[in-house]
């Protein structure tokens, strides 16, 4: 990974292993969400020191902290390189990508305000030494502010086209990064849908296996009905056999009665 102005991600300025001069990996990669913490605090230093620049605050003193915090955000970039280059387990791949990612967006931010720094400072000289210089009076140099202030910075074509190409790659990562998010989100939809669907599949299976039950059930109870209706036929049959014979003997008695009548 490659990161303007300031090298490439990866290129070490000592002859110490990252391994062994910063401990573990996830020690360096903690280690380097410090740093980048840090820089982003600088960062916010340095837009509130140029916007300083060329009004009643702005003191040698002033200029001399600008290039301070310059010379740190350079220092801890550096620094934050070093402890990004290291050989992530798979376990750590992932949050090493998102420091990376992160750190990279911060330097971009970094360079434009140092940028832009250095632009005001050469456009607007120190006051306090200009005026002391030119033997300004107090009411000059009021209305010499008062002029300065309106005064507007018009950046080169090189530093409009970079910043376009810089805002054009942000746009870019927040895009996918928003794409990804989505992806996200119907992955975690997926995963809850299949889920849903899994306790409906055990769920069917209960009731399934409850229906089978159920069936076996009846079935036995059929068969036991059958035999009870077998039984319950010879039983009828037995019945009306036995009124049959009852009717011949008695149709019998009655004929021998006749027959033997006078």
């Amino acid at each position: 990974m490659s990161i303007h102005g300031y090298g490439t991600l990866g290129a070490t300025n000592s002859g110490l292993q990252p391994e062994s001069y910063h401990g573990s990996v996830m020690a360096s990669l903690q280690q380097a969400q410090e740093n980048i913490r840090q820089l982003r605090s600088i960062i916010q230093r340095i837009e509130t020191m140029t916007k300083a620049l060329n009004t009643a605050s702005d003191t040698p003193h002033l200029r001399e902290d600008l290039k301070h915090q310059r010379e740190s955000s350079i220092t801890i970039i550096q620094q934050t390189m070093h402890l990004l280059e290291v050989q992530p387990s798979p376990s750590e791949k992932h949050e090493l990508e998102r420091i990376v990612k992160e750190f990279g967006e911060v330097v971009a931010r970094c360079k434009e305000a140092c940028q832009v720094s250095n632009q005001r400072e050469r456009a607007y000289p120190v006051r306090d030494a200009f005026a002391v210089h030119y033997g300004i009076s107090d009411e000059q140099k009021r209305i010499y502010e008062a002029q300065a202030d309106q005064i507007t910075i018009v950046q080169s074509p090189y530093v409009k086209v970079e910043n376009k190409i810089i805002e054009e790659t942000n746009k870019e990562m927040h895009d996918i990064h928003d794409k990804l998010l989505i992806v996200k989100d119907l992955a975690v939809d997926n995963i809850t849908i299949v889920n849903a669907q899994d306790d409906m599949f055990k769920q069917a299976e209960k009731n399934t296996a409850r229906s089978s039950a159920l069936s076996k059930r009846a079935v036995d109870e059929l068969k036991v009905g059958m035999k009870h209706q077998s039984k319950s036929r010879r039983k009828q049959c037995c019945i009306i056999v036995a009124i049959l014979g009852m009717v011949v003997i008695v149709a019998f008695i009655i004929a021998l009665f006749v027959a033997l009548a006078p």
